[in-house]
């Protein structure tokens, strides 16, 4: 049997780790996986899963998503957090007879948007778990989850990538290698946006529509000194929530690059500007203290805009905050 843990790029010391406790059949009841949005969470947790089938032929069905004894939980679209009903029914299938494994094995997806109510939930069946039953609890932050949930599984955290690791793994397959020659700029930019994760950096290289256009996020700060070309600008921009939210999130992103560029940090230490040069056209329209007064308006903006602020007043909220703190 091919090892499934193999598709998981990077995380040695993760995957050696799993490997040999299944070996010694020392697995905890439950992990806590910790790291980024396409680090590899779901493939280390369906990879153990997997290998605790061993040769039993159910382990397609694991790979294929289908096995009615391996099963995702997670919060449902219309909602952010992760409710105590969400964990009551998983509670309920937990406490039933497998059906065609020794074992059952559930992901908690959003781990940490569980609310006090679900985490409290949770902590009773990590508490006193059904016999071979394993959790694996996939979070962004393991601090977002009550002390008393942590002290029931180990946190694992999921490797986070250098620009130079990520560009050694993308560049093996053509269409990236094919972007990395066309569209540097743009290629770089995503690497350092990913946050050190491989597939996130991945879904954002997909993204053929941001690779034809310019950035807003970066267009968005060039413009803070100039209160009519901002405005102008935001009101041709086009964004849903989603896609607004992000663009918020990556000017969080470019202004902790240009904080860092006041420390005098090297071109490779940047996680989202390309190049000095890109990052010092933007850093002489804030001082330090703006740089900071502007990382936090937005981090706020970012927050009302996920708890369903107004797209257009978020817009408004954006253009006055911005022209407000640069002086324009």
């Amino acid at each position: 049997m091919n090892n499934p843990l193999d598709t998981l790029r990077g995380n040695t010391g993760l995957k050696n780790y799993i490997q040999g406790e299944i070996q010694r059949n020392a697995l905890a009841h439950a992990y806590i996986l910790e790291g980024p949005q396409g680090s590899g969470r779901h493939t280390l947790a369906l990879g153990a899963a997997i290998l605790l089938a061993g040769d039993c032929p159910e382990g397609q069905k694991i790979a294929a998503g289908c096995s009615p004894d391996v099963k995702c939980f997670g919060p449902s679209r219309e909602k952010k957090q992760l409710t105590v009903d969400v964990i009551r029914a998983m509670k309920e299938a937990a406490l039933l007879k497998s059906n065609d494994l020794p074992f059952k094995c559930y992901l908690i997806e959003k781990a940490d948007c569980m609310n006090i109510q679900a985490q409290n939930a949770a902590l009773k069946i990590l508490e006193e778990p059904p016999a071979n039953t394993y959790f694996f609890l996939l979070c962004e932050s393991a601090g977002m989850l009550l002390p008393t949930v942590r002290s029931r599984a180990p946190v694992l955290r999921m490797q986070r990538f250098s620009f130079e690791e990520l560009d050694g793994f993308l560049k093996k397959e053509e269409r990236f290698r094919k972007i990395r020659l066309e569209n540097k700029g743009f290629y770089d930019r995503c690497l350092r946006s990913a946050g050190g994760s491989l597939g996130r950096a991945e879904e954002l290289l997909s993204d053929t529509e941001e690779q034809k256009g310019e950035d807003p996020a970066f267009e968005l700060l060039s413009r803070a000194g100039d209160r009519v070309e901002l405005t102008l600008y935001l009101l041709k921009l086009n964004l849903k929530r989603p896609e607004f939210g992000e663009t918020l999130l990556r000017m969080r992103l470019i202004l902790r690059d240009l904080l860092l560029l006041r420390y005098r940090v090297r071109e490779e230490e940047l996680l989202c500007l390309s190049s000095l040069e890109e990052a010092g056209s933007l850093c002489r329209g804030f001082s330090k203290s703006e740089l900071l007064e502007a990382f936090d308006f937005l981090t706020d903006l970012q927050e009302k805009t996920e708890k369903n602020l107004n797209i257009q007043n978020a817009k408004m909220a954006l253009a006055t905050g911005l022209c407000r703190i640069s002086g324009a």
